[in-house]
């Protein structure tokens, strides 16, 4: 059986590894510049055709990169393939969109808030037991989602919209 995700442990990651930290805040770095560079793409680009361009590539280069592992897919397994790809295409085509109307920031933020509902899923569909920690975190969330409404994209303590203070209005953000 494998290891319980951290996540849902609340053990922290790669202690003592460095190299795994590295490469993990390296990741978070390129997907969150995915959005500028998104972003500014769409001044010149509709979304269908900046998508069409940014996954046709791909598509092609892994497609001659694994020609013979796609050659071995059942025909089932090929139709999962194309309707995973036709949802994830069409999400892909619904944020784009919404990108046009709203910041780089706020896009990735409300994006990478969508990782909340993991250990909800997990717990539900899974039967997982999720950690105090874990739904600490989902709790937490709702912070960021109220500051982005209320017009704050930037959320960096000691600010009205710090997660240890509270939301814009709420009592813990009242001052004596």
């Amino acid at each position: 059986m494998a290891a319980p995700d951290a996540a849902l442990t609340g053990r922290l990651a790669a202690p003592g590894r460095p190299a795994a930290s590295g490469a993990l805040l390296f990741a978070t770095a390129a997907w969150g510049s995915t959005f500028v560079v998104t972003k500014s793409s769409l001044g010149e680009l509709a979304p269908a055709t900046f998508l069409l361009w940014r996954f046709g590539v791909a598509a092609v280069v892994l497609l001659a990169v694994s020609a013979r592992r796609t050659r071995g897919l059942t025909r089932p397994d090929r139709w999962r393939g194309v309707a995973l790809g036709v949802l994830l295409g069409g999400g892909f085509l619904l944020q784009t969109t919404g990108l046009q109307d709203t910041s780089a920031g706020l896009s990735g933020f409300l994006t990478g808030s969508s990782v909340v509902m993991v250990p909800v899923l997990a717990s539900v569909v899974l039967s997982t037991r999720v950690t105090a920690q874990g739904w600490l975190a989902v709790g937490r969330a709702p912070w960021g989602w109220s500051c982005s409404r209320a017009g704050r994209e930037r959320v960096s303590p000691p600010g009205p919209c710090s997660p240890w203070r509270g939301p814009p209005g709420s009592p813990a953000t009242s001052r004596p």
